[in-house]
């Protein structure tokens, strides 16, 4: 029968490595306190935390993709000219197709650019740093076919309700992009998790030879990863082209750095085989609200990019320590 003491010491083990596995969200809740002292009136106000989450859901829903393909060991720089030329095809379907053919052509760009990512790379047989390589590469190429496609110029976008909506519609009160960022979050942390595919996902992150010697083909869970990052970061497009009512291939210059700032600080490795969706999400919330109570501290840009890269700083050397530690 367990005793006061045993159950003390069980619940101060389940403390200790909740603090330690989420770091992210206890500084998450410091941030929330602090601003609670210091601007209760306009950080805390409903307004200012849904408009935050409804901004960063763009990032979130590509940070989702990004996740798993870090987890496989690895890194896709292409996300953000993927997500601009998804949403520059939506734009120039939109009025000719239709709306429900125009959001399908988007998506069919998104994974095929990701495809074609995850199939040089498997061709190649390629490591981290080719990977880097490769969709730096490919994110020069993606950009120089959106720009033959739309022109160079920026694309205006349709007044339809349903392109509205995508960027700009609430649902009971909620705004669309959240729930869109939420359902993806959990479709991928069940995939993660629950399937077969996931496992795996760690399996080759965490040991590729171990996971060849067992049957595993790498090289198409290659592909089939990096489309799904695809996949995410067309979505995003769809949504950010909506509610900017614009569709130009600049628009997602930057967002890659973002994105992956976001997974790093959410406690993903760099080294592969381990992270998780909700450590993403932790991620992607702190540098937002992050920036938001710097925003109504009246902090200068040039302090706040300070800030946020230094917390990146911090993050890829907790990260390098422990894998020092676990002799990897």
């Amino acid at each position: 029968m367990e005793t006061p003491k045993i159950r003390m010491a069980s619940m101060k083990q389940k403390l200790l490595y909740f603090s330690r596995e989420y770091t992210v969200a206890l500084m998450l809740l410091g941030i929330f306190l602090l601003m609670s002292v210091l601007r209760p009136a306009t950080f805390l106000q409903l307004n200012n935390i849904m408009n935050v989450i409804r901004v960063v859901s763009i990032i979130g829903i590509m940070a989702c993709g990004m996740t798993c393909v870090m987890i496989f060991s690895g890194f896709d720089l292409s996300i953000g000219m993927i997500m601009s030329f998804s949403g520059v095809m939506f734009v120039l379907c939109y009025e000719v197709l239709g709306p429900f053919l125009a959001f399908l052509a988007a998506l069919f760009c998104g994974v095929a650019f990701g495809a074609v990512n995850g199939a040089i790379l498997s061709l190649i047989k390629a490591g981290v740093g080719e990977t880097f390589v490769i969709t730096l590469g490919m994110q020069g190429v993606i950009y120089s076919l959106g720009m033959i496609v739309s022109n160079g110029a920026e694309l205006r976008g349709s007044s339809d309700p349903f392109f509205l909506f995508l960027g700009k519609g609430f649902v009971l009160g909620i705004a669309f992009p959240i729930y869109v960022f939420v359902i993806i979050a959990i479709l991928s942390q069940v995939i993660l998790k629950y399937t077969s595919i996931g496992r795996r996902f760690y399996l080759i992150g965490g040991n590729k030879t171990a996971a060849k010697l067992s049957g595993i083909k790498v090289e198409k869970y290659r592909v089939l990863v990096f489309s799904f990052s695809g996949l995410c970061a067309s979505i995003a497009g769809v949504i950010l082209t909506s509610r900017t009512l614009a569709g130009s291939q600049r628009m997602g210059t930057g967002y890659e750095f973002d994105t992956i700032s976001a997974i790093v600080i959410g406690g993903t490795s760099l080294f592969g085989g381990e992270g998780n969706i909700l450590k993403t999400v932790f991620g992607v919330l702190l540098v937002s609200f992050l920036i938001n109570a710097l925003n109504l501290l009246g902090i200068a840009n040039e302090w706040q990019y300070l800030a946020k890269g230094l917390v990146v700083v911090v993050a890829v050397w907790l990260d390098m320590m422990k894998k020092k530690k676990e002799g990897r």
